[in-house]
């Protein structure tokens, strides 16, 4: 553990780096839709009472053009917006599963949506697919490009951090423990209509443990669209201490939408919980699903294929993922640890964006994310309570009571 954390002191730098370049620079990324959908369009993220009390609103992305000369060929990438005219009510009711992810730390495509209607970049630099330089939406510690077309994804910088160094972090490691059946994010769709343009269906968002095991084995899920998952109890609200409900889902959008077969919901607070040796919550602010409804067949239910989650990270919550890391040998990563003081220094450059709508003079207070997934037909199973959280550090030196000194 010693000779890898005197490796992270070289590292870290250099992989940090290397993502920040990749999203500045390479090509490939697949825009959406080249206009974002009107201001007030239902289920676009924007100030409604979609979400339960627990939840907070967020604000959907900028018109394309804004910051960018907006408009073909120097649209930002963001996602459809509604349907244009009304369409028939739906009763089609269906689960996916997420099965694979995509943290966009191995790859030159980094995942991700403009989130901030600006294509960001240095001083005498333009991001490819962009008609011009904008300035950040936020103070930041360190100046940085977007991707291709404005895509904001700071994120993609920490999970290379980690992925790089940590045997068990990493895009292929959480989607192998997916797929063996460990963890999941169930994403229920209801009142879809079955075809390709839906103005108004309800997506609900749940956290799993795993999947169901009815003779108590550990088989890997069959991914044929009965496999059935456990909910964690605290995916739903329970007023007045009552029995869980699925049809109290904490995280939801009732005005969702779906034009030309792609699925766009809202999502302002929910949590991405993956499981390798600890459980690691990652907590969305002001997020996004977007992905495409795929039919398989009569009686085989649907897949969201090419899917994207978009949020904002806020940095006290990269803390507390921090918190909750555990290595290989189920040892976590405290304040003290040398390799920690060298990846909060990076850390602390990164962030990119805020939550709430600030001057651009007021600091960063958060990380752009975008994450790529794949999910198939899935069924939802009993409650079951979220993994237990194991020690961590002692008393003074865990990440999670950490945070960044604003930008100079």
């Amino acid at each position: 553990m010693r000779a890898l954390r005197r490796t992270l002191r070289v590292g870290l730098p250099l992989a940090i780096g290397a993502a920040a370049l990749a999203s500045c620079a390479l090509a490939g990324f697949t825009v959406l839709d080249e206009v974002a959908p009107p201001s007030g369009a239902g289920g676009s993220g924007t100030s409604t009472t979609t979400t339960s009390t627990s939840t907070t609103s967020t604000t959907p992305p900028t018109e394309a053009g804004a910051g960018g000369q907006g408009g073909a060929p120097c649209g930002l990438a963001t996602f459809p917006g509604p349907p244009s005219i009304p369409t028939p009510e739906g009763t089609v009711e269906f689960v996916a599963a997420i099965r694979s992810i995509d943290f966009g730390e191995k790859t030159g495509n980094v995942p991700g949506l403009d989130l901030d209607g600006k294509c960001t970049c240095t001083a005498n630099k333009i991001p490819k697919g962009c008609c011009q330089s904008d300035g950040p939406t936020c103070a930041m510690a360190t100046k940085a490009c977007d991707g291709p077309r404005g895509i904001d994804n700071a994120g993609a910088g920490v999970f290379s951090m980690l992925s790089t160094f940590l045997g068990n972090f990493g895009s292929d490691y959480y989607s192998q423990r997916a797929a063996e059946g460990q963890w999941t994010t169930l994403l229920r769709v209801r009142d879809y209509n079955g075809t390709a343009n839906d103005d108004r269906v309800e997506v609900d968002w749940y956290a799993s443990k795993g999947v169901e095991h009815a003779d108590g084995g550990v088989d890997p899920p069959a991914w044929d669209g009965d496999d059935r998952w456990y909910v964690t109890n605290d995916s739903v609200d329970t007023p007045d201490g009552g029995a869980p409900s699925l049809e109290q889902p904490r995280w939801f959008d009732k005005k969702a939408y779906v034009t030309d077969h792609v699925l766009v919901a809202s999502m302002p607070s929910s949590v991405l919980r993956l499981a390798g040796t600890s459980a690691v919550d990652i907590r969305l602010s002001a997020g996004f699903v977007v992905a495409r409804i795929e039919p398989l067949g009569a009686g085989k239910g649907y897949a969201l294929t090419g899917g994207l989650l978009v949020f904002r990270w806020r940095i006290e919550d990269v803390f507390l993922a921090l918190g909750s890391y555990r290595d290989e040998a189920g040892q976590p990563i405290c304040t003290n640890d040398p390799f920690y003081k060298t990846g909060r220094t990076q850390l602390c450059s990164l962030p990119d964006i805020t939550v709430e709508a600030v001057a651009p003079t007021s600091p960063c207070t958060a990380l752009s994310v975008g994450v790529a997934f794949e999910a198939q037909p899935a069924r939802l199973g009993e409650f079951a309570a979220p993994a237990a959280v194991t020690n961590g550090c002692p008393p003074g030196s865990d990440p999670k009571d950490d945070s960044c000194p604003p930008p100079p």
